[in-house]
């Protein structure tokens, strides 16, 4: 899986990811970072499922950055892409889901992980 992957690469920036959102402002800089995600895989020759894959798994190994990047600010980044896929519209409502069982103490990645499979 993807995040798994990603993951351990993530992992070891998260300080300079930290500061860095510190500096520039986290909502502003995660809209950066996912628009860079997406732009980057833009013209690879996969398809745009194998594409939206790669964004999603680098965006949960992001979110797996304690307090680095907020549910809130992935979920404005990506409700901003100009074109929202099926898959990112899935990866949008379980941001939304889990800042909801946040509030209600539960919340997986199971749902999501499936999403960015497909």
């Amino acid at each position: 899986e993807i995040s798994e992957r990603a993951g351990p690469l993530v992992e070891p920036c998260g300080p300079l990811v930290d500061e860095l959102l510190a500096r520039i402002g986290r909502e502003a800089g995660v809209e950066v970072t996912v628009a860079a995600l997406r732009a980057a895989v833009a013209e690879d020759a996969a398809s745009e499922a194998a594409k939206d894959s790669v964004v999603i798994g680098v965006l949960l190994a992001l979110r797996g950055l304690d307090d680095v990047v907020s549910d809130t600010d992935l979920l404005s980044a990506c409700r901003k892409l100009p074109a929202q896929s099926p898959a990112m519209r899935q990866f949008a409502r379980f941001l939304e889901s889990v800042d909801d069982d946040c509030e209600e103490g539960d919340g997986t990645d199971d749902e999501i992980r499936g999403a960015a499979a497909a």
